[in-house]
């Protein structure tokens, strides 16, 4: 037998033979009467990925080799289910759990890159999507909109009602509430959660770890969902690093609101804003430089050359 690329030296099979070593070393134990169907069940689906991907490696003429990568693909998304089984009843402890999924995850990613790179028209496909790409861990709930090449990464989760423009990017850890609604081209980084009430316009990004609130006085004993407040941040408008919205306020187009600021008022178009509470100390061009109107009313970006004018305490470009 030959083979296009050997699978015993492929990363993604040597990655599912430790994997699947482990599922037959943890399920060994098991009581079969009471768990053997279980226990069969993870074994077969766990040996599937593997010999799956050697399937795929094979030389012949018409073996069409995503589709066994596709197979593979498949169960680990059966081996990730039968995991979550195990956990809730109990049958595997949950820390083990949460090693093999880890595993698991790692084993998904390179079989989805590999499918892509020989055939990248299938980059959606593999996620059950057209049009735009979720990563397998992510949940997007039914109802949500979501625009043509959007991408949603790593344990993110979309809520229904939810509206996201065209080619955003929504990192790791995000979570976006109903009703939301985000632009097109909005960059939201790691670990950020948009709650009911926010609304942000094309070409917002949002920094890691920044934080949105919809209500001024939370208390976990009193419903206060009547009384959520909303915040706009309007175009281009930039949030930096771990900076706290308190709800009710409009961020002004191209503003800039620095790392770790707490903006606890409304703010102007172009305005950059630092500290706890925020304050604003001077202004930014649309291509993201700081503006200096020390010698008059009238400056240039010295990114762009665009030329901005002060004006009554607001900024313009001319």
């Amino acid at each position: 037998m030959s083979y296009n690329d050997h699978f015993e030296k492929l990363d993604v099979w040597q990655k599912a033979m430790e994997f699947n070593k482990r599922i037959y070393a943890i399920t060994l134990d098991l009581p079969e009467e009471s768990s053997y169907g279980l226990k069969a069940f993870l074994r077969n689906a766990s040996i599937a990925i593997a010999s799956n991907i050697a399937e795929g490696a094979g030389s012949y003429p018409d073996n069409d080799h995503n589709d066994y990568y596709q197979k593979a693909y498949s169960a680990t998304f059966e081996v990730a289910t039968l995991l979550h089984l195990s956990d809730e009843i109990k049958i595997i402890p949950r820390h083990t759990c949460q090693e093999l999924r880890t595993e698991l995850e790692q084993i998904t990613r390179l079989l989805r890159d590999r499918v892509i790179e020989s055939n990248p028209d299938r980059r959606n496909t593999l996620t059950g999507h057209t049009g735009y790409f979720v990563h397998p861990t992510a949940i997007v709930d039914h109802g949500a909109v979501i625009g043509k090449d959007t991408r949603i990464w790593h344990y993110t989760h979309i809520m229904e009602h939810t509206i996201i423009g065209e080619k955003c990017s929504i990192g790791q850890n995000v979570m976006i509430a109903n009703d939301v609604v985000l632009g097109n081209n909005v960059k939201v980084q790691n670990n950020v959660s948009i709650y009911t009430g926010v609304i942000c316009d094309d070409d917002v990004f949002l920094g890691p770890s920044m934080v949105f609130t919809n209500v001024i006085n939370p208390r976990s004993a009193v419903n206060r969902k009547e009384e959520f407040l909303k915040t706009r941040v309007n175009k281009g408008a930039t949030i930096g690093a771990n900076a706290t919205i308190v709800c009710g306020y409009d961020i002004g187009s191209y503003a800039f609101i620095g790392a770790g600021a707490v903006v606890t008022k409304a703010v102007p178009d172009y305005a950059l804003l630092v500290g706890n509470p925020a304050r604003q100390i001077g202004w930014m061009s649309a291509h993201g430089h700081r503006l200096d109107f020390e010698n008059g009313n009238k400056t240039t970006c010295p990114g762009s050359g665009e030329t901005y004018v002060l004006e009554n305490g607001t900024v313009k470009p001319v």
